[in-house]
């Protein structure tokens, strides 16, 4: 017995063949059909020492560890754009891959049809493109939640559904999400998943960098622990305080922009998942920590975006919405009468409401409790714009907007960088980009500083309305989004590999990040750090551990509750099973 090609030569191990058997118990050939016994029989085989042989039609390889393996049938070829293509390979390469259960291969309209069991990974196409010559990539994959099968047992080609016609290029795929539930989608290219996960990945990271060393809005170079108390006489360094304000300057708006691109790929771009729930479940089982005061934000808004298209008021919702942050501001003071703490008798902001405005905390003292516990909403008395809860965390509604309705062509661009083989233009392209990022940011801390939302900073001493600060305020909103779609665009240049691990834990890493701040204290490490290390390598480990310390934890920790959970529960589900018999 022998494996040939279709030169009748033997493989080597791993290549794929037809297997040929030579001996004694040969048949002479089939009774009456001449043609089909030339073409089975071998009169002599050169690979089988010139013995008469038969071709079985089965088609095999060696493993490294000398099995045979069987992957389909000789039988099976087409012929699909020219190229001769044997179907059982093409099905034997796709079932080897860890998440496929089935899989069947045919032919619509010249395209190869992979039809895969129960779901189509999302990596299956580079999968194939890794194992297989480039025209035996199946052109569709598509999801079969359950085989149609003949009364043999053998699949029923002629039952299986019609691909589905999209005139977008774009496929449908299956795939664990962030937060462990599988999730149909469309794509238009498998960078995609590429360009979404580094950048959720690290932007996650950010975040949680941003929790670990935060900032005091009145004096940036005040070191302050996880608990926002000032460490005594220390500081950060010019250098380090730079980067610091650069680098967390992406954060939540990018986020958002990934989301809102991530949500039209959806089945039911339109339709509220088992996340929004999740969400609120998740900011009640953290206690209202108004760190991750994104959750319930973010669920309101989803629910209005998806309710008013629904009702056919999808562009007025925008339009009126955006006033948010344009108009509201100069007639809704969302500082003035702001309490220490609920239940506070003395307001942080004690001043008088001006005439053309309405001050809520201070008109009913009751709203800052709804407000809360509802949103997490904060006000920073020290200086309230820097720290502004409409200015800086609800900014990234209309990020979410952008990466909605243009995130397809802003992605085009994306994936385009994150395919470019060539390493040095990869590198030319995020120099370029930090280049500008930098620019944008030092050369608009004039924008920066001209924000202001309070309510009268829109108005006058004689009352005329101020037109010019709406102007700066629109302004400061165009940087934050340039800035933001610039962070995801160095992310998608710079990083060359897939972090498809990273991102499928780090959204398990920021929930717990609220439960357990104290591994996230760095800046009471980097104190630490001062007083061991020799001051000639103090500045490089301080620059080193103050982003080790929030990837790591999002990496370890996230990796730790991602394999627990689904043990916690199952266990559960087995208990209470048991708990009703």
């Amino acid at each position: 017995m022998a494996i040939l090609d279709q030169g009748l030569m033997r493989v080597g191990v791993g290549a794929i063949g037809e297997i040929t058997v030579a001996g004694p118990g040969l048949a002479s050939g089939y009774l009456n059909l001449p043609e089909k016994t030339a073409e089975t029989f071998l009169p002599a085989c050169q690979a089988l020492d010139g013995r008469r042989a038969v071709r079985t039609g089965d088609l095999a390889h060696w493993t490294n560890t000398g099995k045979l393996k069987l992957v389909g049938r000789r039988d099976s070829m087409v012929k699909v754009r020219g190229a001769r293509i044997e179907l059982g390979e093409v099905e034997g390469t796709l079932a080897a891959h860890p998440a496929v259960k089935f899989a069947v291969v045919t032919v619509h309209e010249d395209k190869l049809v992979a039809y895969i069991h129960p779901a189509v990974p999302a990596n299956l196409r580079d999968f194939c493109k890794e194992h297989l010559v480039s025209y035996m990539v199946p052109h569709i994959f598509q999801g079969l939640e359950e085989v149609p099968r003949l009364p043999t047992g053998k699949v029923n080609k002629k039952a299986l559904p019609k691909p589905e016609a999209r005139t977008d290029g774009a496929e449908v795929v299956m795939e664990l999400d962030s937060l462990g539930q599988m999730r149909k989608f469309t794509r238009k290219a498998a960078s995609e998943d590429k360009v979404l996960d580094n950048v959720r990945a690290i932007l996650i990271g950010i975040v949680l960098h941003s929790h670990a060393i935060p900032l005091n809005p009145m004096n940036p170079s005040e070191m302050i622990d996880g608990e926002f108390e000032p460490l005594a006489s220390h500081q950060w360094g010019p250098r380090e305080l730079l980067l610091l304000q650069v680098v967390r300057s992406g954060g939540w708006s990018s986020l958002a922009f990934l989301s809102g691109f991530d949500d039209t790929r959806a089945m039911r771009p339109y339709g509220l998942t088992y996340r929004e729930p999740l969400f609120l479940i998740l900011w009640l089982l953290l206690d209202f920590n108004w760190t991750m005061w994104y959750l319930p934000v973010f669920v309101y808004m989803r629910a209005a975006f998806c309710a008013m298209h629904h009702l056919g008021l999808e562009k007025l919702h925008l339009l009126l919405a955006s006033q948010i942050w344009i108009i509201a501001p100069a007639f809704i003071d969302m500082y003035i009468g702001w309490r220490e703490g609920l239940g506070s008798p003395q307001p942080y902001l004690d001043a008088t409401c001006p005439s053309q405005c309405f001050c809520p905390w201070q008109a009913m003292p009751w709203a800052q409790t709804v407000a809360h516990y509802t949103a997490g909403w904060w006000v920073q008395p020290s200086s309230p714009t820097a720290s502004s809860m409409v200015g800086h965390a609800l900014i990234f509604i209309p990020c979410y907007w952008i990466g909605f309705y243009s995130g397809d062509k802003i992605f085009k661009v994306l994936t385009f960088i994150a395919d470019d083989q060539n390493i040095l233009r990869r590198l030319v392209v995020a120099g370029v980009a930090m280049g500008v990022y930098a620019m944008m940011y030092l050369g608009g801390q004039p924008i920066i500083q001209g924000f202001d939302d309070t309510c009268q900073s829109f108005w006058s001493m004689d009352g005329a309305f101020l037109w010019g600060q709406v102007g700066k305020n629109l302004l400061y909103y165009a940087l934050n989004l340039s800035l933001s779609l610039l962070y995801v665009v160095v992310i998608a240049a710079l990083v060359p590999c897939h972090l498809q691990y990273l991102a499928k834990v780090c959204f398990a890493s920021l929930i717990v990040s609220g439960l357990i701040p104290q591994p996230l204290d760095t800046p009471s490490q980097i104190v630490v750090l001062r007083e061991t290390v020799n001051e000639n390598w103090v500045s490089v480990v301080e620059l080193f551990w103050m982003f080790y310390v929030p990837f790591l934890f999002e990496f370890v920790v996230g990796a730790i509750v991602t394999t627990l959970l689904p043990i916690v529960i199952n266990c559960g589900i087995a208990a209470w099973k048991r708990w009703h018999k």
